[in-house]
């Protein structure tokens, strides 16, 4: 019986882009075998494909369903070295054979795996024989693409976003408003980093604000080309915290911390053009009663090497507001209901130079 086998120098299968990959194809024979050539593979690839049920009418009008499959796929190297080549007879017993390679250090995601989609790397070892079927074997790598936040300067300036909310009551018959300004001293992080949020809310109303949550929500979107373009969407919220309320008539400033998990996958996807990952800070005011939610947002960017020379942290306690270099104003109005009570960028560092965990 023959077999081929890789194997890395390297311990476990985790690697970076640019990293130098080496091992040895291994190749055992029982007896004196005739090979026509030895071949490893590395290459890089990504998908996303689901079905759906889709309707329509056939000739005769009648209603038809059928199951349609979209997908696409794209490649993000590829390549193949040749060990042996030409018509090469194996003795009896094993064979070593040295390889190298250098991954690519940039234009390569992150590997993931998902429901719609996923990435993946992977080292192929073949024994070609002419007369035979090939010996095969492939081992899979996983690629950690950090995402370095220093090579993006807007995520180092402060942010502040602003919204309000006109509400009515019956009773009174007159209107007012309740505001609530969010902050955040830059808008790049990393897992185990805190999010320091500067908050301010004015209740000019007679409602009283219950509580505000904070929820830190990962948008991912996956995209087909074939047989049409088709996107599906995914949601998760991978972090909350909870603040008290505010009361009728009241004012309040203060600052929040939320913590990015480590636990969780915050996948690269600069480089890929049919899945895509966001990030976005949710702050919502719960008010009680028949009132809708005020609710404000901002977008993060959580990469893998942090931001330097930059605090992430307010100094002084917390402000009612910082320098704004982006506002959102949203304006709420209610309609009074029959209830009553209507309540200097420096140059990034290199990967090497940062300590991090991977996650």
């Amino acid at each position: 019986m023959s077999s081929v086998q890789l194997n890395l120098y390297k311990n476990g299968n985790v690697c970076t882009p640019g990293e130098r990959i080496t091992g040895t194809v291994e190749c055992f024979a029982n007896t004196a075998k005739t090979i026509s050539a030895i071949k490893v593979v590395f290459k890089g690839t990504g998908k996303t494909g689901w079905t759906e049920r889709e309707s329509y009418y056939d000739y005769q009008h009648r209603l038809q369903h059928t199951n349609v499959m979209y997908s696409s796929k794209e490649n993000y190297f590829f390549r193949e070295i040749t060990l042996v080549q030409g018509i090469t007879e194996l003795s009896p017993g094993s064979h070593s054979y040295a390889f190298a390679f250098i991954l690519p250090p940039s234009g390569l995601p992150s590997s993931y795996e998902g429901t719609y989609g996923n990435i993946r790397y992977h080292i192929k070892a073949t024994v070609v024989r002419s007369w035979n079927t090939n010996l095969v074997h492939k081992i899979p790598l996983e690629l950690f693409a950090p995402l370095n936040l220093n090579y993006s300067p807007y995520l180092r300036n402060p942010i502040t976003t602003s919204v309000d909310k006109t509400m009515w009551s019956c009773l009174c018959n007159d209107k007012n408003i309740l505001v609530f300004n969010m902050s955040l001293p830059v808008t790049g992080f990393v897992p185990g980093q805190d999010i320091n949020i500067g908050a301010h809310v004015q209740n000019l109303t007679r409602v009283n604000v219950a509580n505000v949550q904070f929820k830190i929500v990962q948008h991912l979107e996956f995209l087909t080309r074939n047989p049409r373009t088709n996107a599906k969407h995914m949601k998760n919220i991978i972090a909350t915290h909870t603040e008290g309320g505010i009361g009728a008539h009241g004012e309040k400033s203060w600052t929040s911390t939320v913590r990015v998990p480590t636990r969780k996958g915050y996948p690269n996807f600069e480089s890929c053009t049919i899945m895509k990952a966001s990030y976005r800070l949710k702050a919502t005011l719960i008010v009680p009663g028949p009132h809708r939610n005020l609710e404000n947002e901002i977008d993060l960017v959580i990469g893998g090497i942090p931001l330097i020379g930059v605090s992430t942290s307010f100094t002084g306690g917390p402000p009612p507001a910082i320098p704004t270099v982006h506002t959102t104003s949203e304006q709420q109005m209610e309609e009074p209901t029959a209830s009553g009570n209507v309540d200097n960028f420096e140059e990034p560092p290199l990967y090497k130079d940062v300590h991090h965990d991977k996650y």
